[in-house]
């Protein structure tokens, strides 16, 4: 599913590794594979999705987590028109789509 990042997992897997891997559900969306988990009465078919890191365990502040293993760049947050919205602490703690809000400009905006 193209919606669902997994860069943080797949970047520590060799190249090795991946090389005889077979993604068998990879071609399908989540909900379509919730079906067949449901239609095989397995337990994670109505499992709660994960919005964190979960192959790291229950951690509180993932972007802390990861600061231990990589250096923070703070920048800034810029329009296509090259209008700065705001500041932000490093990519590292941001999920490809991953919604943030932050105070711009006097008003709420989400990016």
């Amino acid at each position: 599913d193209s919606s669902k990042d997994q860069s943080y997992f797949l970047q520590l897997v060799t190249a090795s590794n991946l090389r005889n891997v077979i993604f068998p559900v990879g071609h399908l969306k989540k909900l379509q594979v919730r079906k067949i988990a449901k239609e095989q009465s397995l337990i994670t078919a109505n499992k709660k999705d994960s919005t964190g890191l979960c192959f790291v365990g229950k951690r509180n502040n993932f972007p802390n987590f990861l600061e231990q293993f990589i250096e923070s760049k703070p920048g800034n947050f810029v329009t296509f028109d090259g209008v700065v919205l705001g500041r932000h602490p490093g990519i590292h703690a941001f999920t490809i789509g991953q919604k943030q809000k932050f105070l711009a400009q006097k008003k709420n905006t989400t990016l």
